[in-house]
């Protein structure tokens, strides 16, 4: 799933719950702000609590839609969005495009 990706990948999240994986889950991924970003069940089972499908403009309209609620989890998000999406977004557009296409493949 990782394939082609740095150790360390920019992407975004917005991680207000977590999950416990069965025993058998292997661990894939973790951030500052969640423990269980990913784990793999069997051959092609994946749980992420990061958002690899959300781009730029995804998160601009979820910002957009979600404001009230966004500002109850980080409130300085909407100050902060228009550097994401210069910085984080550009590399996380071509990290979620990667993840996409490894995520095809294995299928």
């Amino acid at each position: 799933m990782f394939d082609a990706l740095p150790d360390r990948f920019a992407i975004f999240q917005w991680p207000a719950e977590t999950f416990t994986a069965p025993p058998a889950a292997r661990h894939l991924a973790t951030s500052l702000r969640a423990a269980r970003q990913c784990d793999r069940f069997g051959r092609a089972g994946y749980g992420m609590q990061f958002h690899f499908e959300a781009n730029r403009a995804m998160m601009q309209d979820r910002s957009d839609t979600f404001a009230d609620l966004i500002r109850g989890i980080d409130p300085g998000w909407h100050a902060a969005l228009p550097d994401r999406l210069a910085t984080i977004g550009r590399r996380s557009d071509v990290h979620g495009l990667t993840i996409a296409g490894n995520r095809v493949a294995l299928i």
